[in-house]
């Protein structure tokens, strides 16, 4: 974010020779600075929908102040993610900047809410059809490829296992 906010300020006039260009990768970093703060944004709406879900469980956390905070983090966020997506609009036409946004979007949110909630050490390829192809697969690639791989998708689990 610090050089998002270098390269909108200083580093787009140093660098770009035109006005259309400096618009443009500004209009770029302002999509991934939305993106950035939009995924962080929902890992805190997620917290907070959790928070509402304890309480209307009967176990209210609200007492606390990471609480507070979580909602309050969700709101300035949202707040700052749509300044964003309005300057970047005025820079460049929506059909070319929406998608860089959305990008940024999708994999800003997946890593933080990954780290956030510590799904790293559950992640693995195709969790649920590793097993069967597994006990498929006995000693070799080559007879692995014979009996399970014909499929494209049994054949990224064999080599993920390496059979």
């Amino acid at each position: 974010m610090v050089a998002s906010f270098w390269w909108v300020t200083w580093g787009a006039k140093m660098v770009c020779s035109d006005q259309v260009t400096i618009d443009r990768s500004c209009s770029v970093v302002f999509g991934y600075c939305a993106g950035a703060v939009g995924g962080q944004q929902q890992v805190f709406l997620k917290a907070t929908g959790e928070l509402f879900e304890s309480t209307f469980n009967g176990k209210s956390e609200w007492n606390r102040w990471e609480a507070t905070m979580f909602a309050v983090a969700c709101i300035v966020l949202a707040v700052g993610q749509i300044q964003l997506l309005n300057k970047g609009l005025c820079l460049w036409s929506a059909i070319k900047y929406l998608p860089i946004y959305n990008v940024c979007l999708i994999l800003c949110s997946t890593t933080y809410g990954g780290i956030f909630y510590q799904v790293q050490g559950t992640l693995r390829c195709l969790h649920a059809a590793e097993q069967p192809a597994r006990s498929q697969c006995h000693d070799s690639v080559s007879q692995c490829h014979d009996q399970v791989c014909r499929v494209l998708i049994a054949h990224v689990i064999c080599r993920n296992t390496r059979c």
